[in-house]
């Protein structure tokens, strides 16, 4: 997933936001950079298995993040500060991840 994001630096991720938000279930998850209008932003991908999305939707209220099925992208703040926000910036990587991966995935508001 992060090679069709033209991410950068890929590595493995916790992806603890979820469990700040209620989720404690099983998860596969990457962070990787990508082009963000004049700089970088930090991504994560989590992956979950099917049946969980409604969890982790619940888990990712407040935050600006794309779903398709069971695979969601959420903006980051920082590397370290792997949180997701509502802010304008985060929408805008939203919403360029989105339609770097296609038509079928869904922006996701807070």
């Amino acid at each position: 997933m992060a090679n069709e994001l033209n991410g950068r630096g890929h590595g493995g991720w916790l992806a603890t936001t979820l469990e700040d938000g209620g989720y404690n279930g099983r998860r596969w998850a990457e962070i990787t950079k990508i082009p963000d209008g004049h700089g970088k932003r930090y991504v994560g991908v989590i992956h979950v298995p099917a049946g969980k999305p409604g969890k982790v939707r619940r888990a990712l209220s407040g935050t600006w993040y794309a779903q398709r099925r069971t695979v969601f992208v959420l903006p980051l703040r920082t590397r370290h500060d792997t949180r997701g926000a509502a802010n304008a910036r985060h929408r805008e990587a939203t919403r360029w991840a989105a339609r770097r991966l296609g038509g079928d995935w869904e922006v996701r508001r807070p």
